[in-house]
């Protein structure tokens, strides 16, 4: 066989499970410099519940120019330590943000272990933000 073929080979061994469901149960999680979070907020819950921390969830979408200032600087805000962080996509996420009534964008929600709401905040000025973050 080719260097090619078999390499091909190998990256369908990989992607053609992921794409036919096969691997559901693995969490999106997403790296970004300093800052890791998922954007399923299903398994942000189920690790809240295990390292007993709180979850950041921040609703965003990609037209809110709001949100892409908040999510460019979450690499240097203070107070997600000891804290899941999950960004939804509102766009692709409506009946969540419904239900967290997140009708201001940016939002962010936090939620102890149980899922309970304990506080929110709705726009995004970064030094009111950061200040409402480390309050938690």
């Amino acid at each position: 066989m080719t260097k090619f073929v078999r390499m091909l080979l190998s990256l369908m061994i990989f992607i053609v499970p992921m794409n036919f469901g096969f691997c559901k149960d693995t969490p999106k999680v997403i790296r970004n410099f300093t800052n890791t979070y998922v954007t399923d907020l299903s398994v942000a819950l189920r690790l809240s519940k295990e390292t007993k921390q709180k979850v950041v969830v921040v609703f965003s979408a990609d037209w809110c120019g709001y949100c892409n200032s908040l999510k460019k600087d979450l690499i240097n805000l203070k107070g997600f330590e000891n804290k899941i962080l999950c960004i939804i996509d509102v766009d692709n996420a409506k009946k969540l943000a419904r239900q967290y009534k997140a009708k201001t964008l940016p939002t962010s929600v936090i939620l102890d272990e149980n899922g309970n709401e304990t506080d929110r905040i709705s726009g995004y000025e970064k030094s009111s933000y950061q200040k409402w973050l480390t309050n938690y």
